[in-house]
C-alpha cells in the first residue's frame, strides 16, 4: 500500500507540473533503482536537471518517504542558467543494521522563476522522481570495463592507454593495468609497464589513462598486450592485443603553413623582394627560417638562407629576403619555410628582370638632347 501511495503522489505531481506556468524543466532519470546498497555503507545516484527556457531558473530539492533520512543532497537549492543542465549527486547512506529488503523514497524538484519586479524567485512547478533501493548486509564486488583504446603519440611523449571502469558493486575498487610492448612478430618483449589508478567508490565510474613511455622505443609499429584489473590483486578482468605506433618527434605537435606570398619584378641592379607570411598551426613554438633559390633559365644562380626566428604556437610571422639578379631576362624564384623538423611546399614564381639605365649611357643621351636643342635654336634664329 505504501508503494501505491508513492505512485499516486507522483501522478498528482505530474498533473500539477503540466498545469503550472509556461516555464518547464526536465529531470533525468524519471525514476531510479539502486541495487545492493550495503547497510552501513555508502552509494550514490546522480540526477540531471535541464533548463530548456530562455531565462534562468531556480530549483529546490526536497526528499521524503522511507529513506528520506538516508539521503544527502549535495546541492539542494541551485540556479541553472538558460539552456544549461546541472548535475545533482545524491548520496545514499543506509544505516548499519538495516534489514535486507527494498526501500523507497521520493525526490521533488521544485522549479522557481525570477521575478524582476520583486527581485525574488516565484514557485512555478515541480517534478517528482521515485528512488528505489535494495539493501543487503554483504559486500558485492562488481565492475565493468569498456572503451579500451590506445592513443598513439610521437617521441618523446608517452603513448596513452585509455579505458573506463564502472563500479557496479557496493564496495570501493582499485583498478590497475599492465602493458607489454612487443615487436610485430609477438616474439620479443621490448617494454613492460604497470600502474594503479586510484579508488573508485560504489556506483561511480572513472575514465582512466595509463601512460606508456616511448623513450626506449624506435619509430615503428608494435603490438601491445593489455591487461586490465578491475580491482588490484584480482585476476585480469580484460586481456587483449592492440596495435601500437610510435611516431617521430613533431609528427603531430609541429604544424605550419604559408598563408600568403609576394615576389616583385625589378630591374638589374635592384633587389627582388621575396615576402612570405607563415603561420604556426601546431602546438609548440618552433624555429623558422626562409630559404630562397634564384634560377636564370634552368641554372641555379643563388641560394639565400634567412635568419632563424622563433614563432609561438598560433602566431603568424612575415619573412623577407632580398635576391639580386645579375642579368636582364626571365628568372624563376622558389622559396620555402623550414620550421622545426619540417618544411613547407615551395612557392614558385617566374618574373622578368628589365635592363638598368647605365650612368654613361644616360650622360651620352643627355648630350645628344642638348645638341639637338642647340641646332634647333640656331636654325630658328636664321629663319
Amino acid at each position: 500500500m505504501r508503494f501505491k501511495g508513492l505512485i499516486a503522489a507522483v501522478f498528482l505531481a505530474m498533473v500539477a507540473m503540466q498545469t503550472a506556468g509556461a516555464l518547464s524543466m526536465g529531470v533525468s532519470p524519471a525514476s531510479a533503482s539502486v541495487k545492493n546498497v550495503l547497510a552501513g555503507g555508502e552509494a550514490k545516484q546522480d540526477y540531471y536537471i535541464n533548463n530548456p527556457n530562455s531565462e534562468e531558473i531556480g530549483v529546490q530539492i526536497a526528499v521524503s518517504g522511507d529513506i528520506s533520512e538516508w539521503l544527502d543532497v549535495e546541492q539542494d537549492n541551485i540556479l541553472i542558467p538558460a539552456g544549461k543542465t546541472a548535475k545533482v549527486p545524491v548520496i545514499i547512506r543506509a544505516p548499519a543494521g538495516t534489514a535486507n529488503g527494498n526501500y523507497n523514497g521520493i525526490l521533488k524538484f521544485n522549479m522557481k522563476s525570477f521575478n524582476p519586479v520583486t527581485g525574488a524567485y516565484k514557485a512555478q512547478s515541480g517534478v517528482i522522481t521515485l528512488l528505489s533501493l535494495s539493501v543487503v548486509d554483504s559486500e558485492v564486488m562488481e565492475y565493468s570495463i569498456d572503451s579500451v583504446n590506445i592513443i598513439n603519440s610521437e617521441k618523446p611523449q608517452d603513448i596513452v592507454l585509455e579505458f573506463r571502469v564502472q563500479n557496479t558493486g557496493n564496495v570501493p575498487i582499485m583498478p590497475a593495468s599492465n602493458v607489454g610492448v612487443y615487436d610485430v612478430s609477438q616474439k620479443g618483449l621490448l617494454l613492460e609497464t604497470g600502474a594503479e589508478h586510484g579508488q573508485i567508490l560504489p556506483y561511480e565510474g572513472a575514465s582512466i589513462a595509463a601512460r606508456i613511455p616511448t623513450g626506449s622505443l624506435d619509430v615503428a609499429n608494435y603490438l601491445a598486450f593489455i591487461s586490465i584489473y578491475g580491482n588490484k590483486g584480482d585476476a585480469p578482468a580484460l586481456e587483449k592485443w592492440l596495435p601500437l605506433r610510435v611516431y617521430g618527434e613533431g609528427t603531430f605537435s609541429i604544424k605550419g603553413e604559408i598563408t600568403s606570398s609576394n615576389i616583385n619584378a625589378t630591374a638589374v641592379g635592384e633587389p627582388i623582394y621575396v615576402r612570405i607570411a607563415f603561420r604556426n598551426t601546431g602546438d609548440i613554438a618552433v624555429p623558422v627560417r626562409q630559404v630562397t633559390e634564384l634560377y636564370y633559365g634552368e641554372r641555379l644562380e643563388a641560394v639565400i638562407e634567412g635568419e632563424e626566428r622563433v614563432i609561438q604556437a598560433g602566431e603568424e610571422i612575415t619573412l623577407l629576403e632580398e635576391v639580386n639578379p645579375k642579368n636582364a631576362g626571365e628568372y624563376r624564384v622558389r622559396t620555402k619555410v623550414y620550421y622545426g623538423n619540417k618544411e613547407t611546399s615551395s612557392v614558385s614564381e617566374r618574373i622578368t628582370v628589365g635592363n638598368s639605365v647605365d650612368g654613361s649611357v644616360a650622360a651620352y643621351a643627355a648630350a645628344i638632347v642638348v645638341v639637338i636643342l642647340a641646332v634647333s635654336f640656331i636654325f630658328g634664329r636664321r629663319s
